[in-house]
């Protein structure tokens, strides 16, 4: 009787664990639209890591005006947040995310660690913010942070 009872907890707590691992609808997160791939060499990051991380440009007219998108995703390649990183002075404020992600769990770019196109494959650079991991990525190491 102590077997089966303890057998019918646990399958409700699986249950309920596979429940809350389930992304509720305000978890989803939506990318900004895409007006065009970012092109150009800005704070010492070349056109290529900008591609390699999947950064795009927003349309002026959209409501994150003119913004490179970084999408964020992790080891396994979902999407879970984005930065909308201004790089016009008139706008503000700088950085833009969304308001429903909490971001004190998480890291940006873990989903390139897995690659094998970099320098050396045992060394990771854990940086305080976007563009300093961009750095290393531009250099050929891989690099990740934690969102300031």
């Amino acid at each position: 009787m102590f077997k089966s009872k303890m057998d019918k907890l646990f399958k409700q707590l699986k249950e309920k664990e596979a429940l809350s691992l389930q992304p509720k609808e305000d978890d989803i997160v939506i990318l900004p639209p895409k007006d065009k791939p970012f092109k150009a060499t800005y704070r010492g990051i070349s056109s290529k890591t900008f591609e390699k991380v999947d950064a795009y440009i927003t349309n002026e007219q959209n409501y994150y005006r003119k913004r490179i998108i970084f999408p964020i995703y992790n080891r396994k390649n979902e999407l879970i947040s984005f930065e909308a990183v201004s790089f016009d002075k008139e706008v503000l404020p700088k950085v833009l995310r969304p308001k429903s992600i909490d971001t004190t769990t998480l890291f940006g770019f873990e989903n390139i660690i897995l690659n094998n196109d970099f320098k050396r494959n045992d060394i990771v650079f854990i940086c305080e913010g976007l563009f300093s991991a961009l750095s290393f990525i531009e250099i050929g190491y891989k690099g990740i942070f934690n969102f300031g």
